[in-house]
């Protein structure tokens, strides 16, 4: 790209690509620093994780590329968990131009989620443990289980009994040559 988006402490910044010096603040994020930003697939907005001022909880907002319109994607009241969601993160953007995105919903799970830009609804995906990989405007994404295993993250056709589909087992006695 012609453009560098980074963050610093006090909020996101962007250069021109290979002239840092004539970088600009876009967003001020007095509370937190950004913890992951993403530009969005037509490069027209970025979307990132901080904290939201007043509860301190992470949230995901969203701004347009110039700094202008921004908007906090996950308000207090969202069907996406609870007050008391420290940790969310940023996956990719699926084949619909929805963000994929992930919280911790507990000791070592995590639940997927996307949501659309443009109306802020949010869809579940499932409930899985590990590492999250969505390839780009992908319609699925996968991830290792903590525990050994690769799964596949899908959207849920029901909330309640959404767990993400494991599909490799982990080797049952630790790493061993493939035959």
């Amino acid at each position: 790209g012609t453009r560098l988006l980074y963050a610093q402490r006090d909020g996101l910044w962007i250069a021109p690509a290979g002239n840092l010096v004539a970088a600009k603040q876009i967003v001020c994020t007095p509370a937190s620093a950004a913890e992951e930003i993403a530009w969005s697939p037509d490069g027209n907005q970025i979307v990132f994780t901080a904290q939201r001022p007043g509860d301190d909880w992470d949230t995901i907002w969203r701004v347009d590329n110039d700094g202008a319109h921004l908007r906090d994607m996950l308000p207090i009241g969202s069907p996406v968990g609870s007050t008391g969601i420290r940790s969310i993160g940023l996956a990719g953007w699926n084949d619909r131009g929805e963000l994929v995105f992930w919280t911790h919903c507990g000791t070592e799970c995590l639940d997927f989620w996307s949501l659309d830009m443009s109306t802020g609804e949010t869809a579940a995906y499932c409930v899985g443990s590990g590492y999250p990989a969505w390839p780009n405007r992908a319609a699925r994404g996968a991830f290792s289980f903590r525990i050994g295993g690769v799964g596949i993250i899908e959207r849920a056709t029901r909330v309640d009994d959404a767990w993400c589909r494991k599909v490799l087992d982990p080797p049952e006695f630790g790493p061993h040559p493939i035959t």
